[in-house]
Parts: C-alpha cells; structure tokens; sequence
C-alpha cells in the first residue's frame, strides 16, 4: 500500500513510519525534519509545518496513497498548550489536507484522536460514552474528528479514529513525564513533583503501534480506544523509575502542586480493539519501563563521550 503519514518525525509518526516500511508498504512521510526517518529506503520525505501543507497538494494526489494516517498536532506534548486557543489551528491545518484528499476517488482516513476527548471521567472510557471535552485540546481534537468524519462520510471515504492512553517508550519526546523522570534520575538531579496520585493507562510504544497496524490490516472503522486496558498510579511509576536508576536524586511530593480540574483518573478500556484484531499488548509495564531506561542510559552514555 501507499500510506501518508504526517508528523512522520514524531514519536508515534516515526515508529508507525517503522512498522510498515519493515512491512514492505511504500511511505510518504511529512514532518518539520526527518532526523529519525533517513534509515529507512523506502520512505520518501518532504519538510512542511502544518500551515504548508496546501502547498504540498500536487505531490500529494501524484502518491495516490491508499491510507492517511494524520498525527501531526502542534502543541500536543506540554500541558502548558493543551488551552491554548491556538489547538484551533491543528483543525484548520487538518481540513487543509482533507480538501486535497477529497480529490481522490477513494481513501483510508485514519487519525490520532485524544482520550481527553471523553472529557473529566471516574471510570474507564469506552467508545460508546459520549465525548465532553474540558480542555482546548480535548475540544479541537473532537472538533476534528466530527468535521473529518463527515466529510469521509460524504465522500464515502472509510474513517478510522484513534484515541490513545498515555503512550511511552525509547525516542519519546524528552519533556514529557517518563522520559523526564528518567533523565534527572540518571543525572542524579533532585525533583519536586505534584502528588501524583492521578491513576492512569499507560501502554508501551510496540504495542500502539500494533494496535493500529491490526485496526488497519482488518479495516477497522469507527472510533477505537488503543490502550493497555491496565491502570497505574504515576506516583508508582516514578517509585519504579527511581529504584531502577539507583539515584541520589531526592524527589519530594507536593500536593499544593496539582493542577487544578486536571482529571485524576485517564483509564480507557480496549474489548472493542481486541474484538476486532485479535490484539493484545505483550510489553508488561516493567519491560516498557526497563527498556526505556536502558535506552536512555545508552542515549546519556554515547552523548558523553
């Protein structure tokens, strides 16, 4: 197949560029850079930000791709953007490129949602559970996913939605919590935190990608949670990352830290993925972690020579 990806440079766009070029399917990758992409022959690349993305219209329709898969989304990755009125432009941008591929005769459309979608919950999210987003981030992406689903659905396009748990692994963006955590233990730097007492599902980066490589081999349409099915306590991840790292660090907890109406339960249940691929994760919380950390430790140890 010719699959489009954009943000191909991304932490979730680059091990999907991974999994099926190694499959043999022919990629057209967009993102800012390819600094993680170049290992890969048959790939071929072009530099955009999502503004440009118009600008790309003739080489897009040339490709012909059988699948798009959009993961580009500006201000993904820091909570200090997720109310940001400028998530609104990630809609614009992604309407930009359905304006193009509504020139095509027929596609698959599948795009990286949010469980922030489904909004403040108490219970596991499932796909059946009406969406009331609290957050701008939450907001523009089921903006999106009702502007992209119609007009798929106009153009009788198949449509396939992803909504994400916490995703983690080697190569994830430095910023975010685990990767984080992982670095100021390895440095030996100390660290005052929130109360971390937020219960979450994480799933290993493997295993997502899995996910959607099974949703799309079966034709999967519709909206499908892609998660561990498992819950963590981050205060209990961090323990873990700390024995493991054998640090000097001292990480403190500080309740008055916590971020006012941030949900403290992001949970998702995944019996409708299961149901339709067969799929089931392999990478236990522990081996996902343990990998990570020897990553990283290999990453800081190559840096300092």
């Amino acid at each position: 197949m010719n699959i489009l990806i954009t943000g191909a440079n991304g932490f979730i766009g680059r091990n999907l560029v991974e999994k099926f070029s190694k499959n043999g399917h022919n990629i057209y990758a967009l993102s800012t850079n390819n600094n993680n992409l170049k290992k890969f022959s048959n790939v071929s690349f072009d530099s955009m930000q999502l503004e440009e993305i118009s600008s790309l219209r003739e080489k897009i329709l040339s490709f012909e791709p059988d699948v798009v898969i959009h993961c580009a989304w500006a201000g993904a990755n820091a909570y200090k953007d997720i109310n940001n009125i400028e998530q609104f432009d990630n809609v614009k941008h992604g309407l930009d490129l359905l304006k193009i591929l509504t020139e095509m005769e027929s596609l698959y459309f599948v795009c990286i949602g949010t469980m922030a979608e489904y909004g403040v919950k108490h219970t596991e999210s499932t796909e059946e559970d009406k969406e009331n987003p609290s957050s701008l981030y939450g907001i523009s992406k089921y903006t999106f996913n009702l502007y992209s689903k119609n007009l798929c659905e106009k153009h009788n396009f198949k449509w396939l939605w992803i909504r994400p748990s916490y995703v983690y692994g080697e190569n994830d963006v430095k910023t975010r919590l685990i990767p984080n955590i992982i670095s100021k233990c390895l440095e030996n730097e100390d660290l005052v935190l929130n109360s971390c007492d937020s219960v979450v599902d994480y799933i290993y980066i493997e295993d997502f990608v899995n996910g959607i490589y099974k949703l799309i081999g079966s034709k999967g349409h519709g909206i499908f949670n892609v998660c561990s099915g498992q819950e963590y306590r981050i205060k209990d991840i961090i323990n873990f990352v700390y024995n493991f790292c054998d640090t000097t660090s001292i990480i403190s907890f500080d309740e008055s830290l916590d971020r006012q109406n941030f949900p403290k339960y992001i949970c998702g249940t995944n019996e409708k993925l299961i149901f339709q691929t067969g799929w089931t994760p392999q990478t236990t919380i522990t081996q996902g972690l343990v990998r990570t950390i020897k990553y990283l430790k290999k990453e800081k140890t190559n840096g300092s020579r």
